[in-house]
């Protein structure tokens, strides 16, 4: 068993400190035991072995979060998008009274 950083969980529960070991079927895959002895798999985008790397990657993580929720900001401030009426989904028939 070796120690593992995991990233994927980073900005909600912060980086976790795991033992676990390379995956026997796929060499970019790490399997974590659980407490309750579930397997836990990890591919290499969320995992390091360090945690100077695995800070690395969060402090990415954070860059991209910001951008995105600027651009969600942006579409937000457009209000007449909001008041802008879609007939989603609805079909219309057209009818004549007379």
């Amino acid at each position: 068993m070796a120690t593992y950083y995991v990233t994927k969980y980073a900005l909600t529960k912060g980086i976790l400190k795991v033992e676990g070991e390379l995956s026997k079927n796929c060499s970019d895959m790490i399997v974590v035991k659980g407490n309750s002895g579930m397997n836990y798999f990890f591919y290499l985008s969320d995992w390091y072995q360090t945690l100077d790397e695995a800070q690395e990657r969060v402090g990415d993580m954070i860059g991209h979060k910001k951008l995105a929720l600027q651009r969600q900001l942006r579409n937000l401030e457009k209000e007449d998008k909001f008041f802008k009426v879609t007939n989603y989904g609805v079909t219309q028939k057209n009818t004549e009274e007379g």
